[in-house]
């Protein structure tokens, strides 16, 4: 019992309550005052030796009229000496540290687009609020998520809502997420700045769920037509010059020879969707 440390610096958060023939004397707060409190005990009751300690001391079992009987335990030991009187330090419990919510923008591919996988954006955005994102937010009729998360990020947030989207939408498809910051480092590393600013709708950044190789980037590059290909981390950057229509730069060829899969956004959407996710 001695030497009590003050919890994460907090030295309000330590209290003692000491009772003497049934009724408590004693209620105070600092761990400064509870180590005197104890020290007081001891020299006052009968036998300065323990007869028993316990971990987890409601302050029930103290006194049985504290207004703090309804709350979960306190934290902290108790002693019961051997003329029958008690004492126990105790604080008040933490509250379990909170993860900080984060901005996470989820990509879903090919809903929406020629009658398949359909799925409304309000059905979305209800699914992330039941789910316990905040904030759910969406952008155009082709699955482009915004929210906060408290708990989950990358892969195991990809997983979560490809679960929960087939459970309970019946919707089965791959989802991309991208943190704000990466979304933002996804802006910052385009390498065909000119065409972002003159002609946006042509350029496209192809969101995967894997990096691909160098390998893989320059047989795609190299089998196009007018279309150039680079890539950084797990994006791609096709320009489309003449149009996706007629490319032969689907998304078919680029998930075969990535070896992934992924969802294409034109550069207008990529806008968009920092903007919001910024906002």
């Amino acid at each position: 019992m001695e030497g009590l440390a003050t919890p994460h610096g907090r030295d309000e958060e330590w209290f003692y309550r000491q009772t003497q023939g049934g009724r408590g004397i004693g209620d105070c707060g600092g761990s400064s005052v509870v180590e005197k409190a104890l020290k007081n005990s001891k020299e006052s009751a009968a036998s300065p030796v323990a007869a028993s300690t316990a971990q987890a001391f409601p302050l029930a079992q103290l006194d049985g009229r504290s207004a703090y009987a309804s709350d979960p335990p306190w934290l902290g030991e108790g002693v019961t000496w051997d003329d029958g009187s008690l004492f126990a330090a105790f604080r008040f419990p933490s509250a379990p540290a909170s993860s900080p919510v984060t901005t996470q923008i989820a990509l879903l591919r090919a809903v929406n687009v020629g009658g398949k996988s359909k799925v409304s954006m309000g059905d979305l955005r209800q699914l992330l609020a039941e789910v316990g994102m905040e904030n759910p937010r969406t952008l155009l009729q082709t699955g482009n998520l915004v929210f906060g998360s408290p708990t989950a990020v990358g892969v195991d947030l990809e997983q979560l809502l490809e679960t929960e989207m087939e459970q309970r939408l019946e919707l089965r498809t791959d989802i991309l997420v991208r943190g704000v910051t990466e979304l933002s480092s996804v802006i910052a590393q385009n390498p065909f700045p000119q065409l972002a600013e003159q002609d946006p709708t042509h350029l496209v950044v192809v969101f995967l769920k894997s990096a691909p190789d160098d390998e893989s980037v320059r047989a795609l590059d190299a089998a196009s037509g007018p279309e150039r290909v680079s890539a950084w981390g797990r994006q791609l950057y096709a320009t489309y010059p003449e149009g996706i229509g007629r490319s032969r730069l689907t998304m078919s060829l680029i998930e075969r020879q990535a070896g992934t899969r992924g969802t294409a956004r034109n550069w207008n959407t990529v806008l968009k969707l920092a903007a919001l996710a910024n906002g």
